[in-house]
């Protein structure tokens, strides 16, 4: 699943992610609220992804346990939909 990079920084600031970012760890103004995957979408379509997205700079890949946890713990922004990654298996 894809997360917005942004989303996900203010995420690890709250919660203490990084060792050396853990003075905000918990504080209520960092809380990231509901992820907002938004910055990935192109303006006014909730299904189709901006063009030339870059991993790790634009957003972060997550395996679905990781993802589950997220969305029970923030929930989604309303509106948006989970972000899938697709992977297409070829044939030899």
């Amino acid at each position: 699943y894809l997360v917005d990079s942004r989303w996900f920084k203010q995420w690890k600031k709250y919660v203490g992610f990084d060792s050396w970012d853990k003075y905000q760890m918990g504080d209520q103004n960092v809380y990231p609220g509901p992820i907002d995957n938004s910055g990935l979408l192109k303006d006014g379509d909730a299904q189709s992804l901006k063009e030339h997205l870059i991993d790790e700079l634009d957003y972060i890949l997550l395996p679905t346990e990781g993802w589950n946890k997220l969305v029970s713990w923030y929930t989604l922004m309303e509106g948006q939909e989970p972000i899938a990654r697709k992977v297409h298996i070829k044939n030899n």
